[in-house]
């Protein structure tokens, strides 16, 4: 019960915040998040992380979701993020980057790459792995709002390695005069994975949502509900609870970040 209390008074006081928004132009996007999760055996880990984005041309905000200008726009970008998460006895540091690329005739082009390294102490030795992450997809945008893509990512690191084809769509609509963003991906092979997202804009500053995410390889699902609530054109707060279940054993995960455009 105490897992919906905290979930709905999170989607409250985003929900009561300021909707007036102010037209900003803008060409980059900056990000902070923080993370918490516990699991039923009183195990609990944290989180943070940096993202960045600069987009190659002027996003323009219009009668759409402030959440969605930069997506229906097509806006190319470059981005770069950095991660830590502490699990006790395992930590984690990642860094990586992202290009994204629209062009003028409906196609689509993205290629990122991320390097991870995993620290663990093993009956008082410390041990690290290093792991590095790969993505690429070709995709087309055939309607306003709709994108399908098709993939492969992998991984390689000194004991290991894979590669997976991937299959990726994202759709904004209008319906009775309010939006839904809709987004489904799956890969096969040796990283197999499946999720699915959904958004319900209010109106072009408050949104509500849900999620699910299986993981097959790390034996972990997740389903979560989110809400993002923009206080004026350039500045959104964005929360997640998450409940999940990895090697049979249940947890619960709670995020936070901030988004500033300029």
């Amino acid at each position: 019960m105490n897992k919906f209390i905290i979930a709905s008074a999170l989607f409250s006081t985003l929900a009561m915040s300021s909707g007036t928004v102010f037209a900003h132009a803008y060409h980059a996007e900056v990000e902070a998040s923080t993370g918490f999760d516990h699991s039923e055996h009183g195990h609990s880990g944290s989180e943070l992380g940096v993202h960045g984005t600069y987009f190659f041309k002027r996003v323009d905000i219009h009668d759409v979701p402030l959440a969605e200008t930069a997506y229906l726009d097509r806006a190319s970008s470059i981005s770069a993020h950095a991660h830590y998460a502490d699990h006790g006895n395992t930590e984690d540091d990642t860094y990586g980057a992202e290009l994204k690329v629209y062009t003028p005739n409906n196609f689509y082009f993205a290629v990122g790459a991320n390097q991870s390294r995993e620290t663990w102490r093993e009956q008082g030795i410390k041990n690290d792995l290093n792991t590095t992450y790969y993505d690429a997809e070709v995709g087309v945008s055939p309607i306003q709002g709709l994108l399908v893509a098709a993939g492969v990512k992998g991984y390689e690191n000194d004991h290991e390695n894979g590669v997976s084809p991937t299959l990726r769509a994202k759709y904004v609509r209008e319906i009775a005069g309010k939006y839904v963003n809709l987004e489904a991906e799956t890969s096969f092979g040796d990283l197999q994975e499946f999720s699915v997202s959904s958004d319900f804009y209010i109106n072009h500053t408050f949104s509500v949502g849900a999620d699910f995410h299986r993981n097959d390889v790390e034996d972990l699902s997740e389903v979560g509900i989110k809400t993002r609530k923009f206080l004026n054109s350039q500045f959104s707060l964005e929360g997640r609870v998450g409940f999940g279940e990895e090697h049979d054993q249940n947890y619960t995960s709670f995020d936070l970040a901030a988004r500033y455009h300029f």
